[in-house]
């Protein structure tokens, strides 16, 4: 039953891993789309 405590546990921390990281790729995506706009 431990084991598989365990597993949960990493498989929500990768989950949340993952999500961070689509976060700040999409952020990444969105600022350097802005750059060339906010340029005059």
């Amino acid at each position: 039953m431990v084991v598989v405590v365990e597993l949960v546990q990493v498989s929500l921390i990768l989950g949340v891993a993952v999500q961070v990281g689509l976060v700040r790729v999409l952020q990444s995506l969105q600022t350097q789309e802005q750059v060339p706009q906010e340029e005059p």
